[in-house]
Order: C-alpha cells, then structure tokens, then sequence
C-alpha cells in the first residue's frame, strides 16, 4: 500500500483532511507519486546511453558498465 493511500485514510479519520496541513501533506504525496513516472524515464534513457555508450547492443545488462 503506498504512503499516500495510508496519509490520506489516516488524515480522514482524524478529520483532518480538510485542514491545512492535510491538503499539504496530500499534495505533496501526489507530486512524489506523479514525479516517480518522468523520473524512471529519464532512469531508463540514461541505462540505454550508459550500455550503447559501452558498446552493448542487446541491452544494458550485457554491458562492461554493469560488470
């Protein structure tokens, strides 16, 4: 279960959902959540570059890098 489904059942049954601190700590959760998706993009762009750039043609596994 992640931490923002566990915040936000927390932040209501407290009633605290509605209160500033609530709205703040569920919208930074969210961003985190929706950061995470570009982020291993960028992760997985990088991993391509790093293996073609040692020569890999069959993945970055197979690479010297990850040896």
């Amino acid at each position: 279960m992640s931490s923002t489904a566990i915040v936000s059942k927390l932040l209501t049954e407290r009633l605290e959902l509605n209160q500033p601190h609530g709205q703040l700590a569920i919208g930074v959760l969210l961003f985190q959540d929706i950061a995470v998706v570009p982020l291993l993009i960028l992760l997985l762009k990088l991993l391509r570059a790093v293996a073609r750039a040692c020569g890999s043609t069959r993945g970055w596994r197979r690479s010297r890098w990850w040896w």
